[in-house]
Protein backbone atom coordinates (compact mmCIF):
# COMPACT_ATOMS: atom_id res chain seq x y z
CA UNK A 1 0.00 0.00 0.00
CA UNK A 2 2.88 2.13 0.80
CA UNK A 3 4.45 1.72 -2.69
CA UNK A 4 1.33 2.69 -4.59
CA UNK A 5 0.73 5.85 -2.54
CA UNK A 6 4.37 6.94 -2.90
CA UNK A 7 3.53 6.16 -6.73
CA UNK A 8 0.53 7.82 -7.12
CA UNK A 9 1.73 11.29 -4.64
CA UNK A 10 -0.52 10.54 -1.76
CA UNK A 11 0.50 10.38 1.89
CA UNK A 12 0.24 7.02 3.68
CA UNK A 13 -1.86 7.74 6.16
CA UNK A 14 -2.36 3.68 7.28
CA UNK A 15 -5.38 1.20 6.58
CA UNK A 16 -7.26 3.25 9.43
CA UNK A 17 -7.18 6.26 7.59
CA UNK A 18 -8.17 4.97 4.31
CA UNK A 19 -11.16 3.02 5.76
CA UNK A 20 -11.94 6.38 7.44
CA UNK A 21 -11.66 8.13 4.12
CA UNK A 22 -14.22 5.43 2.70
CA UNK A 23 -17.05 5.71 5.33
CA UNK A 24 -16.43 9.72 5.28
CA UNK A 25 -16.83 9.05 1.22
CA UNK A 26 -19.98 7.32 1.53
CA UNK A 27 -21.36 9.63 3.83
CA UNK A 28 -21.18 12.95 1.23
CA UNK A 29 -22.30 10.56 -0.91
CA UNK A 30 -25.46 10.06 0.40
CA UNK A 31 -25.09 6.81 1.73
CA UNK A 32 -27.19 6.22 5.04
CA UNK A 33 -24.83 5.90 8.17
CA UNK A 34 -26.89 2.43 8.57
CA UNK A 35 -25.28 1.27 5.11
CA UNK A 36 -22.00 2.49 6.47
CA UNK A 37 -22.24 0.80 9.98
CA UNK A 38 -22.71 -2.55 8.10
CA UNK A 39 -19.82 -2.04 5.81
CA UNK A 40 -17.48 -1.29 8.61
CA UNK A 41 -18.03 -4.06 10.48
CA UNK A 42 -19.09 -2.18 13.32
CA UNK A 43 -21.43 -3.77 16.16
CA UNK A 44 -23.50 -1.19 16.73
CA UNK A 45 -24.96 1.84 15.00
CA UNK A 46 -23.35 3.50 17.84
CA UNK A 47 -20.43 3.30 17.56
CA UNK A 48 -20.55 4.40 13.90
CA UNK A 49 -22.47 7.46 14.87
CA UNK A 50 -19.92 8.14 17.98
CA UNK A 51 -16.77 8.42 15.23
CA UNK A 52 -18.93 10.09 12.18
CA UNK A 53 -21.58 12.52 13.89
CA UNK A 54 -19.93 15.68 13.20
CA UNK A 55 -19.50 14.63 9.75
CA UNK A 56 -22.93 13.70 9.58
CA UNK A 57 -24.03 17.33 10.77
CA UNK A 58 -21.45 19.10 8.48
CA UNK A 59 -23.07 16.97 5.67
CA UNK A 60 -26.46 18.23 6.88
CA UNK A 61 -25.42 21.56 7.67
CA UNK A 62 -24.30 21.87 3.72
CA UNK A 63 -27.31 20.57 2.16
CA UNK A 64 -29.68 22.93 3.92
CA UNK A 65 -27.59 25.71 2.88
CA UNK A 66 -27.55 24.18 -0.54
CA UNK A 67 -31.91 23.87 0.27
CA UNK A 68 -31.84 27.68 0.82
CA UNK A 69 -30.03 28.60 -1.82
CA UNK A 70 -32.17 26.69 -4.40
CA UNK A 71 -35.23 28.12 -2.63
CA UNK A 72 -33.74 31.54 -3.61
CA UNK A 73 -33.14 30.76 -6.36
CA UNK A 74 -36.83 29.33 -7.44
CA UNK A 75 -38.16 32.51 -5.47
CA UNK A 76 -36.40 34.96 -7.56
CA UNK A 77 -37.74 33.12 -10.50
CA UNK A 78 -40.96 33.18 -9.69
CA UNK A 79 -40.61 36.79 -8.40
CA UNK A 80 -39.59 37.57 -12.32
CA UNK A 81 -42.52 35.98 -13.63
CA UNK A 82 -44.88 37.35 -11.60
CA UNK A 83 -43.46 40.96 -12.79
CA UNK A 84 -43.85 39.81 -16.08
CA UNK A 85 -47.34 38.98 -16.02
CA UNK A 86 -47.80 42.04 -13.88
CA UNK A 87 -47.19 44.31 -17.20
Amino acid sequence: MRDYCKKAGVEYKGTHGFRHTHAVLLLESGTSIKFVSKRLGHKTLKTTVDIYLDITEKIEEDELNEFASYTKRKSNVALKAFEIEAF
